[in-house]
C-alpha cells in the first residue's frame, strides 16, 4: 500500500473491516441451510467461480463484465441475502485475482461487493414486501412468485448494486489519486449500468425456468451463458482493437501537426518558439474558462497551426527587422485567411479552422 495516501488507507481499512463483518454475517446465515439449499448454493458458487475466471474488460475503463451479477441476483431470490453476499464476495475475489496483481484489490473488491449485496438484497426484499406483501426471505422455489411481482424489485436491486458498488470503488480510487469521486466513477463505472440490468433480467428468466424445469435448468443454461460471454468478449476485443487503431492514428496526426508547426516556427526567425508559448497560454486560459475537452484540443491544435498561413508570406517580409510598409503589412495579413484555407481540407474533429482564421481579429 505504498502508493496509498493516509485518507485512502483509512477508507480501505474501513471498507475491508465492514465488508468482512458483513461477509461473516452472510456465511453464518448460510450455515443454517438444508441439504437442498446447500446443493443450490454449491451449483451457483461453481458457476460464479467459472464466470469470474473469465472476466471481460470493458475498453477504456477499469471495469470488467462477468455473468456473476445474474447469479448473485438469482441467489438473492432463491437462497436469500446471506447467499447473495457470499456469491458476490466469491465473484469479485475470483475476478480481481484474474485482473489485478495487488493484494489490496483482492481484499477491497470482495468487501465492497459484500456490502453492496447486503444493501441491494435488503432493498429487493423491502420493495417486494411493499409491492406484493411478500416478506419471506428468501423467496425460494417452493412457493414461486410471478415475474411481474419480481421485475420492479429486481430492477431496484440492480440499480442499488450498480450505484453503490461503483461509488465504493470510485471513492477509493479518488482518494488514492486525489481526484473527484465523480471523475473516477464516470471514467470507470458510468457505462457499466447495462451489465447489472441485463443480469437482473437474466436472473428473472432463469428463475422462471427453474420454477418450470427445476435446478437442472441452471446447469443446462451454462453453455448459453458461456456463449453470451464469448460474444461479449469478441465484441469488446474488437472495440478495443478499433480504439487502439484510432489512438495510433490520432498520435500520428498530432505528430504530423507538430512537425508542420515546428517547420513554420523555424521559418519565422523573429518569433522563435512563439507557437509553443501560445499553445500553453491558450490551453490554460481554456481550462480556466471551463471549456470542454474538445474545445481545448481545438485551441491546442489551433495554437500550433495558427501561423501556418505564413508559408504564403515571403521571407523578406516575414523576417524584416524593421517596421513593415503598408503593402508589406497587407501581405502579412493574408496569412490568417490562407492558413484557414489550407486547414479546411484536413477535417479536424474539432473547430480548428475558426481559431486560425480569426486569431488576429482582436
Amino acid at each position: 500500500m505504498s502508493d496509498y495516501n493516509r485518507a485512502a488507507r483509512v477508507y480501505w481499512g474501513a471498507v475491508a473491516c465492514v465488508g468482512a463483518l458483513v461477509l461473516a454475517w452472510g456465511v453464518a446465515g448460510c450455515l443454517s441451510f438444508g441439504a437442498t439449499q446447500w446443493a443450490q448454493l454449491v451449483v451457483l458458487a461453481s458457476l460464479v467461480v467459472i464466470s469470474g475466471m473469465l472476466p471481460i474488460r470493458i475498453p477504456g475503463t477499469k471495469a470488467s463484465v462477468t455473468a456473476g451479477d445474474c447469479l448473485i441476483f438469482l441467489g438473492a431470490i432463491v437462497l436469500g441475502v446471506p447467499a447473495a453476499i457470499v456469491l458476490g464476495a466469491i465473484d469479485l475475489l475470483i475476478s480481481s485475482l484474474s485482473t489485478s496483481r495487488r493484494a489490496t484489490s483482492w481484499i477491497a473488491a470482495p468487501a465492497c461487493m459484500a456490502l453492496t449485496a447486503f444493501v441491494a438484497g435488503h432493498v429487493f426484499y423491502l420493495s417486494l414486501a411493499a409491492r406484493s406483501g411478500v416478506t419471506r426471505n428468501p423467496v425460494g422455489l417452493s412457493e414461486p412468485l410471478p415475474l411481474e411481482q419480481l421485475f420492479l424489485p429486481l430492477i431496484l436491486m440492480a440499480l442499488v448494486q450498480y450505484a453503490l458498488n461503483g461509488a465504493l470503488m470510485a471513492t477509493l480510487v479518488a482518494l488514492k489519486s486525489r481526484r473527484s469521486v465523480w471523475q473516477c466513477w464516470r471514467a470507470s463505472y458510468l457505462w457499466t449500468f447495462w451489465t447489472f440490468f441485463v443480469g437482473a433480467i437474466a436472473a428473472a428468466v432463469v428463475y422462471a425456468a427453474m420454477i418450470k424445469f427445476g435446478l437442472l435448468y441452471v446447469l443446462l443454461s451454462a453453455p448459453v451463458i458461456a456463449a453470451t460471454l464469448a460474444t461479449y468478449r469478441m465484441y469488446f476485443e474488437r472495440v478495443a482493437e478499433q480504439t487502439r487503431e484510432a489512438a495510433e492514428m490520432s498520435r500520428l496526426h498530432l505528430a504530423t501537426v507538430e512537425a508542420l508547426a515546428t517547420a513554420i516556427d523555424a521559418k519565422d526567425q523573429t518569433t522563435h518558439c512563439h507557437v509553443r508559448r501560445v499553445q500553453i497560454y491558450c490551453a490554460r486560459v481554456g481550462e480556466l474558462l471551463g471549456l470542454s475537452a474538445g474545445e481545448i484540443k481545438a485551441l491546442k491544435a489551433g495554437a500550433l497551426l495558427h501561423d501556418i498561413g505564413k508559408l504564403a508570406v515571403p521571407d523578406h517580409i516575414l523576417n524584416k527587422p524593421g517596421k513593415l510598409s503598408t503593402a508589406e503589412f497587407e501581405r502579412m495579413k493574408v496569412h490568417t485567411t490562407v492558413g484557414a484555407q489550407i486547414l479546411e481540407r484536413v477535417g479536424f474533429p474539432y473547430p480548428v479552422v475558426p481559431v486560425v482564421r480569426y486569431h488576429h481579429e482582436r
